[in-house]
């Protein structure tokens, strides 16, 4: 079964669209050697651009390149918050770079580090995933930036997953998903959590069971309402839904454990499934 793109950019456009991000990008990780406020703006910016480059060519070797950077901006992020600031020497795009500056304590909250290890995860970008695993879900309670305790209790589950500790990561998957009813959530959006998270939820659960034929169905859940969710509103005009890496990466963790649901979308380029 192949889950269509909610939004199909016209080749000129989208070459366009490319050419600009590209810039952008280049100066962001010049600026992300001393500027810790450039990898959180990395994280999102190398995401669409992968999706724009995509659309023009899916099987451009850079694809998978970006999603490492997002990746590596995020890990990069949280690393310079342990550190204090002080100089590192970390993977950033095509060779290490010495990063620094102390990150607002604002910028180091669960929702960006679900999205790095989510990315990292989809980047098979392992190195990433291991250092941002230093960073407890303790100290991401400490942020000011809060979110929900589903979230928390999601972090939970993928360290488990990432250390094979399958009973640990299903006890916090049943935590996690009782806490996404309406009364529980605080910080994001309502039809987010119905059409984002609770399928990410559940797909995971079947993963982690290794129930193939119920992740099947369940993945195909999480990219058709990633495109109904991405297709509302003023949100159709957001390049941010180009690729669902939600879905990306539990495909990865899928092919990892050995299960290839008959699943393909325009919403995770081929490329980075080809392992």
């Amino acid at each position: 079964m192949h889950v269509a793109r909610h939004r199909v950019l016209e080749r000129r456009h989208a070459t366009a669209l490319n050419a600009t991000y590209e810039k952008t990008l280049r100066r962001l990780l010049e600026r992300a050697e001393t500027k810790p406020y450039a990898l959180a703006t990395l994280i999102a910016d190398a995401v669409v651009r992968a999706g724009v480059l995509a659309t023009v060519n899916e099987n451009s070797p850079e694809i998978p390149k970006l999603i490492r950077v997002a990746a590596q901006s995020g890990t990069a992020l949280f690393a310079l918050a342990r550190s204090a600031g002080h100089p590192l020497e970390l993977p950033l795009g095509d060779a290490p770079k010495t990063v620094s500056g102390k990150p607002d304590d604002t910028q180091i909250h669960v929702a960006r580090w679900l999205d790095t290890f989510w990315t990292a995860t989809l980047g098979r970008d392992t190195p990433s995933i291991v250092r941002l695993l230093e960073t407890s879900t303790d100290d991401l309670r400490r942020s000011p930036t809060k979110g929900d305790e589903f979230q928390y209790h999601l972090v939970d589950v993928l360290r488990a997953a990432a250390i094979d500790d399958q009973t640990a990561a299903l006890e916090h998957l049943g935590l996690a998903t009782r806490k996404t009813n309406a009364e529980s959530v605080r910080v994001v959006a309502l039809d987010r959590v119905e059409e984002i998270e609770i399928p990410v939820l559940a797909a995971l659960t079947r993963l982690l069971e290794r129930d193939e034929a119920g992740f099947g169905a369940a993945i195909r859940m999480v990219l058709e309402l990633h495109g109904r969710f991405w297709n509302e509103g003023e949100r159709r005009d957001d390049l941010a839904g180009l690729v669902c890496v939600r879905a990306g990466a539990l495909l990865v963790m899928a092919k990892e454990r050995g299960i290839v649901p008959d699943v393909t979308s325009d919403f995770v380029p081929a490329l980075l499934l080809d392992f």
